[in-house]
């Protein structure tokens, strides 16, 4: 092979490379405009995440307190039908002495009639 074959290859060895260089700039250049837009998604989401975790704990906090407020109630109304209960215990216990107390008095003055 003589010197200017070898030129002409090397040429467009030469020329091929320049291409494939061109054509790497172009998907690099194209990588780096896909990063940015990803580092902006990733922005965004930063921020919608942070929005939804803010009304989460929000939501958490409202969540307690209808908890507590509900509990307070249960419990109000478990003390309050104690409180009944025991007021019927008592208010049947006193029927029932007054009861007999009046049989006996009946008894006592229709004998004695």
């Amino acid at each position: 092979m003589d010197i200017s074959s070898k030129l002409t290859n090397l040429s467009k060895k030469s020329s091929d490379m320049q291409k494939d260089i061109t054509v790497l700039k172009k998907d690099v250049s194209g990588q780096k405009k896909d990063i940015s837009v990803l580092k902006q998604d990733v922005s965004s989401l930063k921020v919608l995440y942070s929005t939804l975790v803010g009304k989460l704990e929000e939501n958490n906090r409202l969540i307690e307190s209808k908890y507590s407020d509900i509990f307070n109630l249960v419990d109000g109304l478990a003390s309050e039908i104690k409180d009944q209960r025991d007021f019927r215990t008592i208010t049947t216990h006193n029927i029932s002495f007054h009861h007999k107390r009046l049989n006996k008095l009946e008894k006592v003055v229709f004998t004695t009639t």
